[in-house]
């Protein structure tokens, strides 16, 4: 079944094939050229919205240059008036014809990757419905772990209080981001949502805000993504952590930080990528990177023993965790990084509201919330 875009297309090759089999049934050559122009118009718009709103002048520009060729320079005639004066007004279909494979070759359609300043793709879990819920809930991750990056890089500029707060709000401002267009996208491997993000109007800034701003952006976003992609390898070496992120304190926070973005339950794996990024291929993130963050949490922190009974409040089997509720209103995440059965354990014990027992490791990094790992699971008596 054709998309709406599919459809479009479909219907604008059919009638600009019809417009070259049968340009008589179109009405009279200027008809036909209008009714042709509107057509590729609407093309540029179906292929590349984003890209058209940038510069709706784009297509028109290519046909006023298709008829500069004819006219010694001079685009300001119709083309069908050009070849009715010089006696080729036959030719009108077959080069209306060539001037919309020339719009189709100079006008593809958008990369979602190269065109956008940032795109968020969120590949669902087969069989899952796409739901706006799940992006927004993302995209807040997202954007709260931008923030606390660059929270963390405002206190560290050494300027006066009132440079801070208005770096701050720069920093602030840089990451409202637009949103101009929401896809959902259904192919073999499933379902994918994908989210284009727009940086806001760089006029609402001065200049030194505004560079300082987009630059420290980049950076979050590039030092994020690093993590993730030292956490995907199989067996990834901390040292190399270490010379990315020398120092300690920043070393956890984009550890914390990188595991917000990472996708959660229901969703299969997120792509990012874009222009902001820089990367040539956008940065893939899966479930399976959270479970290698958690030894850097745990360097030079004091482990103390753990043992509460409790419920289970949430799960997920990919990153390979549970959220337990313990003394009545508090709640600490559980790692079970190599027990599997554990995480059976305490799935049944949710679905069933029963209660049961987690002995492990507690770490309490500093200004970062506790966290169990090596839980071990038993039934409450």
């Amino acid at each position: 079944m054709l998309n709406q875009q599919e459809l479009l297309l479909h219907y604008i090759d059919e009638c600009m094939g019809s417009m070259r089999r049968a340009p008589d049934t179109w009405g009279s050559p200027e008809s036909l050229e209008l009714q042709a122009l509107q057509l590729m118009e609407l093309r540029s718009i179906a292929v590349r919205p984003v890209m058209f709103q940038r510069n709706h002048r784009e297509m028109m520009r290519i046909y006023h240059g298709f008829v500069a060729k004819l006219t010694d320079g001079d685009p300001s005639f119709l083309l069908s008036s050009v070849l009715s004066e010089s006696g080729r007004i036959e030719e009108l279909p077959e080069m209306l014809s060539d001037l919309y494979a020339e719009v189709q070759a100079r006008l593809p359609p958008e990369d979602l990757f190269r065109d956008h300043d940032i795109v968020l793709e969120l590949s669902l879990d087969k069989g899952s419905e796409p739901r706006f819920s799940a992006v927004c809930a993302y995209y807040e991750n997202f954007q709260k772990a931008m923030r606390n990056i660059l929270r963390a890089t405002a206190k560290k500029t050494g300027k006066s209080a009132k440079d801070v707060k208005d770096h701050k709000d720069a920093l602030q401002a840089a990451t409202e981001y637009i949103i101009p267009e929401f896809r959902v996208v259904r192919d073999e491997e499933g379902t994918k949502m994908q989210v284009s993000l727009l940086q806001p109007n760089k006029g609402q800034l001065t200049f030194d805000r505004d560079t300082y701003a987009e630059t420290s952006v980049r950076k979050a976003i590039a030092d994020a993504l690093s993590v993730t992609q030292w956490a995907s390898q199989e067996t990834p070496n901390i040292q190399a952590l270490h010379e990315m992120f020398p120092d300690d304190a920043k070393r956890k926070t984009m550890a914390v930080q990188a595991l917000r973005i990472i996708p959660e339950k229901g969703v299969r794996e997120i792509r990012v990528g874009g222009r902001l990024i820089g990367e040539t291929e956008p940065v893939k993130l899966t479930a399976s990177q959270a479970i290698k963050l958690v030894p850097v949490l745990k360097e030079g922190e004091s482990a103390r023993q753990f043992s509460h009974s409790g419920t289970v409040r949430a799960i997920d089997l990919d990153q390979k965790w549970f959220r337990l509720r313990y003394n009545e209103n508090n709640e600490i995440r559980c790692w079970v990084p190599g027990d599997p059965d554990a995480l059976l354990q305490a799935a049944a014990a949710m679905s069933r509201k029963e209660r049961i027992i987690v002995i492990g490791d507690v770490y309490r990094p500093a200004h970062k919330r506790p966290f169990v790992d090596n839980a071990i699971v038993r039934n409450a008596a």
